[in-house]
């Protein structure tokens, strides 16, 4: 159901030219029905077009329903229901809007704080043990560590649930010195930038520039994994950027992290050419970490951008150096 994603994040960013009210139903229908002729017994996340009863009755997908991929199943329909409740909310649809807002806490239900991390989970509750978190069964292609972040739509919450923000910085670096993270794998293209989360800016900006430089060449093979339609091209292009939307569809802030290129221009809004101008004074190999920034000429002290000021023009400086700083404030407050 992640197309539901793509209609929310464009129309949100606004597109318009489709019929709006009509993609919502089917967003709506889509999230609250599986396909006529789902697959047998143990495989309901293979090629369905819907969601599963279960999802929708028990608010997770459960071991037996799909044995390869029931958490990481939970965790993409919880986002999209994240997805439906904010088209819900630009259409002015309260009512549909609160009821997929709530469900899009489901993510909880496969979240084992004795772990603190997502695990399977059976019909009648019970969590499926033993747990191994770099073991693939209930993960779509990947494993625990590498899924436990996929919570766009409510990352403050997941900050909590794992026990604040110094309990979750430590997670994230515990995936990264563990060598847990997959550069190749979509679920965790956007989890460098989450220590914005937390108040540690420094370290996104550290991060996402040692995987600008050693995971990608400009010669042969030179993405990490399958471009997949050029989702990992795109990655690149926005991290060079310094900008990031972690949470697409859900709402229109990017996240920041260290441009590679002291100046970069955003041409924007077709004939109109609005420009947008990212201006990291000083960036170099070694200057990665950002001192200050300000956003047309006023300090900004959180590490994003909306969507509205790229598209309205103006200028983000970021003056960079080779020392940490303590720029950035938690975006969870």
């Amino acid at each position: 159901n992640f197309q539901f994603c793509v209609v929310s994040e464009a129309y949100r960013k606004g597109i318009r030219g489709f019929d709006a009210d009509t993609a919502f139903e089917a967003m709506k229908k889509g999230s609250m029905e599986d396909s006529d002729h789902p697959l047998a017994e143990g495989l309901c996340g293979y090629f369905n077009q819907g969601t599963p009863p279960d999802y929708v009755n028990l608010g997770w997908v459960p071991d037996e329903c799909d044995i390869d991929q029931s958490a990481s199943m939970t965790l993409e329909h919880a986002y999209n229901d994240g997805c439906v409740a904010s088209m819900a909310e630009a259409l002015g649809l309260a009512t549909d809007a609160a009821f997929f807002r709530q469900r899009s806490g489901n993510y909880e239900n496969v979240f084992n704080p004795e772990h603190g991390m997502m695990q399977r989970k059976r019909r009648d509750g019970t969590w499926v043990e033993p747990f191994d978190p770099t073991a693939m069964p209930g993960f779509t292609e990947a494993d625990s560590w590498k899924y436990t972040w996929t919570v766009q739509q409510d990352l403050c919450g997941l900050v909590d649930l794992m026990g604040g923000p110094t309990a979750f910085e430590e997670k994230l670096d515990a995936l990264f010195a563990g060598d847990h993270y997959d550069m190749g794998n979509e679920p965790d293209f956007h989890v460098p930038f989450l220590y914005d989360w937390v108040g540690a800016a420094h370290k996104t900006q550290a991060r996402v520039r040692q995987l600008l430089r050693d995971e990608f060449t400009a010669g042969p093979r030179g993405l990490p994994g399958n471009d997949d339609a050029g989702a990992t091209s795109a990655w690149y292009v926005l991290a060079a950027l310094g900008l990031y939307p972690v949470s697409p569809g859900v709402e229109e802030w990017y996240a920041i992290a260290s441009p590679l290129f002291e100046e970069a221009v955003l041409y924007l809004n077709g004939p109109q050419r609005t420009r947008f101008t990212i201006r990291a004074e000083g960036a170099s190999p070694e200057a990665i970490h950002v001192q200050s920034a300000t956003l047309n000429g006023e300090a900004l002290d959180m590490p994003r951008v909306h969507h509205d000021d790229l598209v309205a023009g103006g200028t983000l400086v970021l003056r960079m150096g080779t020392e940490p700083s303590d720029w950035g404030a938690p975006i969870c407050q």
